[in-house]
């Protein structure tokens, strides 16, 4: 949860400065969902380290790879899931939804691909 709060805050911290998201910036539907999509690629980097310092000491038991191998794979994951969740909210951001819908969509798709992933392919339980 705390990943989400941190992926989250930052992506909205960039949509407020560097790619503005709301209708009243003056871009068009396209403009506004690339920019959706590069304050989640912008923000990725934040709740990715906070995500796997938080899982390998409080969630998961790490030891089924080094710690270096072990990141690697959880970035990867987080990679996969974040492509995914692009495509449950982001990506079809400006097609009648909000960003607060189209970030929940990318929330939670990501989220559930995340979890899955990391528990069977990452950490030993």
């Amino acid at each position: 949860m705390g990943a989400v709060i941190v992926h989250n805050l930052a992506v909205f911290l960039f949509a407020e400065t560097l790619f503005p998201v709301t209708e009243d910036s003056g871009l068009d539907s396209p403009a506004l969902r690339a920019n959706l999509i590069k304050a989640n690629l912008a923000a990725f980097f934040f709740g990715n380290v906070f995500a796997y310092l938080m899982n390998a000491w409080l969630v998961f038991t790490p030891g089924r790879h080094s710690r270096l191998r072990e990141f690697a794979i959880f970035t990867a994951i987080a990679l996969l899931s974040f492509s995914l969740g692009l495509f449950g909210g982001p990506f079809f951001f400006g097609e009648g939804s909000s960003v607060v819908l189209a970030q929940a969509g990318f929330t939670v798709t990501s989220a559930v691909v995340n979890f899955l992933c990391r528990k069977f392919l990452v950490f030993q339980r």
